[in-house]
């Protein structure tokens, strides 16, 4: 039944509240609609229809895009650049190997170290994942994450990453965001030591599929607190195409992409914020300031807002590796340097 006074409900969400142009008192829209799934949240711009509020609010929310992108952007920057430095030095590496195939045969060198069909150049050597390669020089834990066995490997890993929705990085924020990247490359590798039991396997393993699995990881923790069911078969989905290409790429190991999304989530839930309700924001009239994006808030719902931190602030966990670095056995001191000496060294670390 519509209500006839001065705010009126749509029959078939009774708990909609709209503008009445009768009355000049605002009342906060409650999507119900969105609330029980029957169709996406409209455009959301909060509660406050104050000018001050708005502007406030569009120089936040254009801060986050700028903090979200450079967080992303900063990630795949990263990766196309291991992945022109590692194709750079195997070119040159077999130049000067074999000096009579260049200049005749320099474009089928160069096209098979963007594919992958060419012998393994420096950087990958150094930097590469295998059990036996690890036990001597556990940098690899992290390095070999941004080694790619292809240029197809790496754009189905960066379109991957382009592909997690914004409020990953831009709600959730940067440090909290490239933090689970890091380290979700770390468990995966972890998994895959754990897992196939032979310390001196040398089946190399290489790619930021981990890591994407890690963000996954983070994103079905964060979903399942929001008690967001559609959102949660999206990491499914999503998960499950990251398996199914990773099985038709070399040297991709699905049990490190599992021990990323394990590393993600357990990082997710010590470190990731919960969330609440906010009476501010639900009751009517409401002038309270809604701090979060619009593809954020259609995931959280309505009157929902995060907490400020999670059971284990990040920081801590920043200082428990710097102290892993420091007080650790001279292999784990030695990472930094072994990175260094691997970038600036070819075949410095081949043993």
């Amino acid at each position: 039944m519509t209500n006839k006074g001065p705010f009126r409900t749509t029959p078939s969400t009774a708990s909609v509240v709209e503008w009445s142009t009768s009355s000049s008192t605002y009342h906060p829209r409650i999507y119900a609609t969105h609330l029980s799934g029957k169709q996406s949240i409209p455009e959301w711009d909060g509660d406050d229809i104050r000018l001050s509020s708005r502007i406030r609010r569009r120089i936040e929310r254009s801060n986050l895009r700028i903090a979200s992108s450079r967080s992303k952007s900063f990630l795949i920057t990263l990766n196309l650049v291991f992945f022109l430095f590692q194709t750079i030095t195997t070119v040159n590496f077999i130049r000067k190997s074999h000096p009579s195939y260049w200049p005749r045969h320099a474009l089928s060198i160069v096209s098979d170290a963007l594919m992958g069909t060419s012998i393994s150049g420096p950087v990958k050597e150094n930097f590469c994942f295998s059990n036996a390669l690890a036990n001597q020089q556990p940098h690899r834990y992290l390095t070999s994450g941004f080694i790619h066995h292809s240029i197809i490997h790496i754009l189905i890993n960066i379109i991957a990453l382009r592909n997690q929705p914004s409020w990953l990085s831009m709600g959730l924020g940067g440090p909290l965001y490239l933090t689970t990247y890091f380290l979700s490359i770390i468990t995966g590798n972890m998994a895959h030591y754990w897992y196939i039991k032979n310390p001196f396997d040398r089946t190399l393993s290489m790619g930021a599929s981990g890591a994407i699995g890690g963000l996954y990881g983070l994103m079905y923790v964060q979903l399942a607190r929001m008690n967001n069911g559609r959102g949660t078969f999206r990491v499914i989905k999503g998960m499950g195409l990251l398996f199914l290409l990773g099985a038709l790429i070399e040297n991709v190991s699905p049990v490190s992409q599992t021990g990323g999304f394990i590393g993600g989530a357990l990082l997710g839930i010590l470190c990731a914020p919960g969330y609440k309700k906010s009476y501010s924001l639900r009751r009517k009239n409401s002038v309270e300031y809604d701090p979060l994006s619009q593809d954020y808030r259609q995931e959280v719902g309505y009157g929902v807002l995060p907490t400020k931190k999670g059971w284990i602030p990040l920081p801590v966990v920043w200082a428990a590796i710097a102290l892993l670095l420091v007080a650790g056995d001279n292999q784990i001191r030695m990472i930094p340097a072994k990175i260094l000496s691997g970038l600036v060294s070819p075949l410095s670390l081949i043993r």
